[in-house]
C-alpha cells in the first residue's frame, strides 16, 4: 500500500481510474472492488466477515478465469476506495 510520500500501485491505480472517469462525462460507470488474500494457497476474502471464508477458483473457456465466492464491493470515488485498501473485517 505504501505511504503518503510513496504510494504503492493500488492507491496509484484508484486515482488514475477515478481522474479517467471523470473526464468522460457522457459516460456511466459501475466500478467495484474485491479484497483477498493469497496465502499457502488458500484465498481469502478480506471484505466478508464470515468464517466460512472459503473462495474458489473457477476456470470457464467463455469466461476466463474468476473466483466464486468473493465479495464485490462498489464505489463512488477515490475516497471509498482507498478506505476498503484499510479495511479488513476479521
Amino acid at each position: 500500500m505504501g505511504n503518503g510520500e510513496h504510494p504503492g500501485l493500488a492507491p496509484r491505480l484508484f486515482v488514475e481510474i477515478f481522474k479517467k472517469v471523470n473526464l468522460l462525462k457522457n459516460y456511466h460507470f459501475t466500478i467495484s472492488l474485491n479484497y483477498i488474500e493469497v496465502f499457502n494457497e488458500i484465498i481469502s476474502d478480506l471484505l466478508t466477515d464470515s468464517n466460512n471464508n472459503h473462495i474458489d477458483v473457477k476456470n470457464e473457456a467463455e469466461k476466463g478465469t474468476s473466483l466464486v465466492g468473493v465479495q464485490e464491493t462498489f464505489v463512488k470515488n477515490v475516497e471509498e476506495a482507498f478506505h476498503y485498501l484499510t479495511y479488513r473485517k476479521k
